[in-house]
């Protein structure tokens, strides 16, 4: 594959934030969906403007040139998640939801355009779930008393007042069963949760051992947060010529990835 400009890489992106956005407008007139805080960004036209959806071969096209043609990773190497996942559409989900292969220069010649497995690829949901799991994030956990919670993450010294640990976790599409005896059940045959995404933490007895709640009205915060990951690539320094465009996208981009939340329907 000819590597692409990083001005392409970035339209290519953020034609596939136009379409999510689209489609969570869409389900959040039903029931409720994920929505996109910066949809009515420069970075995120209106939903009238994204007339088309994409049908599957675009969506390849942009896996394609999102894992393939990435510019230089801001995630250091050994963090990186060298797994992919293909999810496989709903006629073909018999036994297993999705394909795992490791990362390589290219699509593996099965999944390519005219490959044995490509048509049974959803490459819509291998986008997402890809666009998660090579993302890093940080869990962090404080135990306060309720009337500190509004100063955390502020400018204000809370001191002794609030007890606070953080973690490097790593989205999951399974996940092991584990018990206060600190033994893991059933390490073996982790429990797929996929489509929904899990975090494990490491061990989380000692790492939150400092955070038992000792007093009455005390309570934990709990904050998952991206800190590294595909969209975050584009804040990166760009090439001097439309530079100012490319970055205004790319942050906008970067923020996306930390700024969801849940819109309940009020239908």
């Amino acid at each position: 594959m000819v590597p692409v400009p990083h001005s392409t890489w970035l339209a290519v992106l953020a034609n596939v934030q136009q379409q999510i956005a689209h489609a969570a407008k869409e389900e959040s007139k039903a029931n409720g969906s994920w929505v996109d805080l910066a949809e009515d960004t420069s970075a995120s036209p209106s939903h009238e403007q994204v007339t088309q959806r994409w049908q599957q071969q675009q969506w390849q096209n942009a896996f394609e040139v999102l894992i393939f043609e990435a510019p230089p990773a801001s995630i250091p190497a050994e963090e990186q998640d060298d797994l992919l996942f293909f999810v496989y559409l709903e006629a073909y989900q018999a036994e297993v939801l999705y394909l795992v292969r490791r990362k390589t220069k290219a699509l593996p010649v099965d999944l390519r355009e005219g490959g044995d497995k490509a048509h049974q690829i959803d490459w819509k949901r291998s986008v997402l779930l890809n666009l998660v799991t090579q993302t890093t994030y940080s869990l962090t956990v404080s135990a306060c008393q309720r009337e500190h919670l509004q100063s955390i993450g502020g400018n204000q010294d809370l001191g002794k007042h609030v007890v606070q640990v953080s973690k490097a976790v790593y989205a999951s599409t399974t996940k092991s069963q584990l018990n206060l005896n600190n033994k893991r059940a059933n390490d073996a045959n982790p429990t797929l949760t996929y489509p929904d995404i899990s975090f494990a933490v490491e061990n989380f007895e000692e790492a939150f051992e400092s955070l038992l709640l000792t007093e009455p009205k005390q309570c934990y915060l709990v904050l998952l947060t991206a800190t590294a990951g595909m969209t975050f690539r584009g804040k990166q320094s760009l090439p001097q010529a439309a530079a100012s465009e490319e970055t205004h996208q790319a942050s906008a981009l970067a923020a996306d990835e930390q700024m969801l939340v849940h819109q309940a329907s009020a239908l």
